[in-house]
């Protein structure tokens, strides 16, 4: 996966436009409507579900103090309004890996830990001045 490209919008224009037998140009327009849409129903309701998909939702973010990561110094970072997109658990199915139980070796995703606890456990010992 690492030499794959990420589609454009030319090339999502491209597919849409091809698979549906449409103009590029009408493609386009689909997808200026969608955004329009999302961005009013954000507006009047505070959330636009794309159905198998995401669900768009405005949130109010609280003033929190937060620290300048190059001289440590305390700093107040002041409330905001973000959009915040949560995937849909069907599109998340069709791509992570299935959850696999803890203790067998694999992680909540179902990716084998890369360090077996034995590894982990010797690395601690000589860490505190133990022979390994």
């Amino acid at each position: 996966m690492a030499d794959a490209r990420r589609m454009g919008k030319s090339e999502l224009f491209s597919h849409f436009a091809e698979r549906f037998e449409i103009k590029r140009t009408q493609a386009r327009e689909i997808f200026d409507e969608l955004n329009m849409l999302a961005e009013k129903e954000l507006k009047r309701a505070g959330e636009f579900v794309l159905p198998g998909m995401c669900k768009l939702v405005v949130q109010n973010r609280k003033a929190r103090l937060g620290r300048n990561p190059a001289t440590g110094e305390p700093i107040n970072i002041p409330a905001k309004t973000v959009v915040k997109a949560r995937i849909a658990k069907q599109l998340k199915d069709a791509v992570l890996p299935s959850k696999v139980a803890p203790g067998n070796g694999e992680d909540h995703h179902g990716a084998v830990n890369a360090r077996p606890a034995s590894v982990a456990s010797e690395r601690a010992v000589r860490a505190r001045g133990g022979s390994g």
